[in-house]
């Protein structure tokens, strides 16, 4: 039997970071349609981007026994004017989910993720 399927690497942070790339594209090549405003795709995009590169490093690196450390000193910062979504599975209810999700690219990569995460 042959499978359109597309390959799927078995190390963990190479599938991880294929996930998260596909979900860029989707949130970067349907923004305009799901009516998301460009500042916040850009957020979207960097915020993408640094848990893949988060991943990579645990992945790289498990964590060893945590030490305590000082409290760092925090300077009053402004807050900025746009930020990203909060609250449980931001992203997933960004991306559609149903009758239109063929045409979403991302909606394929939600469900990998969710795969890879179980």
């Amino acid at each position: 039997m042959i499978s359109n399927a597309p390959f799927m690497p078995a190390d963990p942070s190479e599938r991880f970071a294929m996930i998260f790339r596909a979900l860029q594209r989707s949130v970067a090549d349907n923004g305009y349609r799901l009516k998301i405003h460009g500042p916040l795709l850009v957020l979207i995009w960097n915020y993408l981007s640094r848990q893949i590169a988060r991943f990579a490093k645990i992945a790289a690196k498990p964590p060893q026994t945590p030490r305590t450390r000082k409290p760092a000193e925090r300077k009053p910062t402004t807050k900025p004017a746009l930020t990203l979504p909060r609250g449980f599975a931001w992203l997933i209810r960004l991306l559609p989910n149903g009758p239109a999700a063929p045409i979403v690219a991302g909606a394929n990569a939600r469900l990998e993720l969710q795969h890879f995460m179980e």
